[in-house]
């Protein structure tokens, strides 16, 4: 549904937000420290963005999700590779990067078991020494935490913003259920979970997987003011293969 908007940033999965994205993107960058001998992959790379500020590296390459996604990186993107495939099951050479990001992608599989998979991905096309930022992990499930509606139910997402949320809340949601009706909106349910861990859990996680740590810090938003401040919930992590 994404790939299909007329706003290629929708990939990015912070609709109406590509400040914050230029500013993500920006610190990952500054971690980075790229060479020019860099072979880059960016995992999850969603409007590529990242991919798109990182010039003068000797190769750029992110994966996305589905082929509609990759299609339409490939057009607007042309000098950068994108591939179709999924963080569990990478289809990459082995060994064959220096520098690799997977950035707010993790919290959206739905066991650990799939994150396991994805770290050992990530250990897989490392060369030695490569320089990891795994970024946007929550320490605190962030559905409930922020009172979120997990479900497949128009019914019941009703009910929880009137119970959780309010009235107006409530009467909002009730009236784009109507334009959707009408083709006018859009309403997607929620049915999936989220990964989230402590961070010592998760270092001995990836440690587990060959991965080692360099550091791990608050990861860096925007406030309800618009000005940068720490996450309340996610960190993001730096290894070295």
């Amino acid at each position: 549904m994404r790939a299909h908007s007329s706003d290629p940033h929708k990939l990015a999965g912070r609709d109406g937000r590509e400040a914050v994205t230029d500013f993500v993107t920006s610190q990952i960058l500054e971690r980075l420290d790229l060479q020019p001998q860099d072979i880059l992959i960016d995992i999850g790379c969603g409007d590529g963005r990242l991919l798109k500020n990182s010039v003068g590296v000797a190769s750029r390459i992110g994966t996305v999700g589905s082929t509609d996604e990759c299609m339409l990186l490939k057009k607007s993107m042309p000098d950068i590779t994108f591939k179709a495939c999924l963080a569990t099951g990478l289809h990459l050479e082995t060994a064959s990067a220096t520098k690799i990001v997977c950035n707010g992608v993790l919290l959206y599989m739905q066991s650990t078991d799939e994150v396991e998979q994805a770290l050992s991905e990530i250990k897989r096309i490392a060369k030695p020494d490569a320089l990891i930022w795994v970024g946007e992990i929550p320490a605190a499930n962030e559905y409930a935490e922020y009172k979120m509606y997990i479900g497949d139910s128009v019914l019941g997402l009703l009910w929880f913003l009137l119970r959780n949320h309010g009235l107006r809340t409530f009467l909002g949601m009730c009236r784009k259920l109507i334009m959707s009706l009408f083709g006018q909106d859009q309403v997607v349910l929620n049915s999936a979970g989220i990964y989230w861990s402590s961070p010592q859990n998760f270092i001995a996680l990836a440690e587990r997987h060959g991965l080692r740590l360099e550091t791990y810090f608050k990861h860096r938003e925007f406030n309800a003011n618009g000005d940068p401040a720490d996450s309340k919930y996610r960190f993001d992590y730096i290894f070295r293969k």
